[in-house]
């Protein structure tokens, strides 16, 4: 039970600093502050990086979900990047945990996520395989 406890309290604590890191590069720049990471990395979660790519992909889609007033005020936009990025990083370490008890997703149930995703889908139509590689790469 401590071990869990201990585990929770470390993992918040992480997602905190990533926050913390996010509000600071994003304040400064990005281009001026990176924490000694590649320019290709903003954060990092128990040595898994969340790329600007990653992050750009999911900025992406939530900003095309967003009103255009809002994307126009600068401090929504950078409560919503700090949002994303936490995001990401909770995902992370969730599939880190996950890793760690030994869970597992089969091929049947992966394909089944994907396949019912909005974001692969058009229409009401799945994309097809060959056109969900091409948006994931």
């Amino acid at each position: 039970m401590s071990s869990s406890v201990f585990s929770s309290i470390t993992t918040k604590l992480i997602i905190a600093l990533l926050a913390l890191g996010l509000i600071i590069s994003l304040g400064a720049g990005s281009d001026y502050v990176n924490f000694g990471m590649s320019d290709d990395v903003i954060a990092e979660v128990d040595n898994n990086d969340i790329s600007k790519e990653e992050f750009q992909y999911f900025r992406n889609i939530k900003l095309s979900q967003l009103p255009k007033k809002i994307l126009q005020d600068e401090e929504m936009i950078k409560i919503l990047d700090e949002q994303i990025v936490h995001m990401i990083a909770t995902r992370k370490a969730l599939a880190l945990k996950a890793s760690d008890l030994g869970l597992i997703v089969s091929e049947e149930e992966l394909k089944r996520k994907i396949t019912n995703s909005d974001l692969f889908r058009d229409r009401g139509n799945f994309i097809g395989f060959e056109s969900y590689k091409k948006r994931v790469e």
